[in-house]
């Protein structure tokens, strides 16, 4: 998709509050357009995919270091044994990716409030001024100029509450139900889980998603980078959470974005998808599963 086609359909959609016109004029939306997913570029990434069976192309890629032997080094390993706030470090020595869940465990509207508050529930607030009573909050994340542009959304599977999608408000830290029903067939053709992640078995799936003019009318180009940033300040948040609550959690990262987006009912410009995460109870493997493994 060129610049005159994002002009165009940017056009076509202009019916936000914050002007998405101004977006067809913008390498970062040109370039958010052009690396969305779908099921034809899925296919065509197959093969691309299919090299990592390859044990040469396995042997070059599990070596991601860059190393500068030849100069001055001190060697931090000896800290190691050092006394440490060992519960947040074995949390995060425990994060890992979860792919099979236990399809019996509900997710509790308690988990839900530790989950989705800390993530991006507002943790203060100061008053800017007094006779307009203005304002302004802070999130558990850092947010380029505070203007916070990411929204949070969850698809209920296996919970204390209704099977169906979720806005979560951060200002009044509330869930409201915006579709009932299930969704684990959607989810299973578009969100880029299978085969790898069996989300037919997850309590839950958390949609993160920009409004990119909240950033953008400030920052302009650079406001991209920022909303990728703190998209993924979330999701480290959630799956340090997850670990904590003694949960699961997978990040999917081909999902197929204009079908997620009519899920949510957004036209995938003004706001659009930037994340997937997949939630539960991670199952155990029973011994003669590990055996063969």
């Amino acid at each position: 998709m060129n610049i005159e086609n994002i002009k165009e359909k940017y056009d076509r959609l202009d019916m936000e509050v914050t002007s998405i016109r101004t977006l067809g004029k913008s390498i970062a939306a040109l370039y958010h357009e052009n690396s969305k997913v779908n099921k034809v570029i899925a296919r065509r990434q197959v093969p691309q995919i299919s090299m990592f069976e390859s044990p040469y192309i396995v042997k070059r890629s599990s070596q991601p270091y860059k190393n500068y032997y030849e100069f001055e080094r001190h060697d931090l390993d000896q800290y190691n044994t050092h006394q440490n706030p060992s519960e947040f470090y074995d949390n995060l020595k425990g994060r890992h990716s979860v792919r099979s869940f236990d399809e019996g465990y509900k997710i509790s509207l308690l988990e839900l409030h530790h989950l989705l508050f800390y993530s991006y529930g507002i943790s203060k607030s100061t008053l800017l001024n007094e006779e307009e009573n203005v304002t302004w909050s802070f999130r558990h994340v850092p947010s380029a100029g505070g203007l916070y542009p990411l929204e949070l959304y969850v698809i209920i599977l296996n919970g204390a509450i209704r099977k169906g999608l979720y806005h979560y408000s951060s200002l009044k830290n509330s869930i409201s139900l915006l579709k009932e029903g299930d969704f684990q067939a959607f989810l299973g053709d578009f969100s880029g889980a299978k085969p790898w992640v069996d989300i037919d078995s997850a309590s839950c799936v958390v949609l993160t998603t920009s409004v990119f003019e909240r950033q953008m009318i400030k920052y302009g180009e650079r406001a991209y980078r920022f909303i990728l940033m703190e998209t993924g300040f979330v999701a480290q948040n959630m799956s340090l959470i997850c670990q904590h609550l003694g949960l699961g959690s997978c990040m999917l990262g081909f999902y197929h974005d204009d079908k997620i987006n009519e899920l949510l009912d957004i036209n995938g410009v003004g706001e659009t998808i930037q994340n997937v995460l997949v939630i539960g109870k991670e199952k155990v493997a029973s011994a003669s599963e590990k055996k063969n493994m």
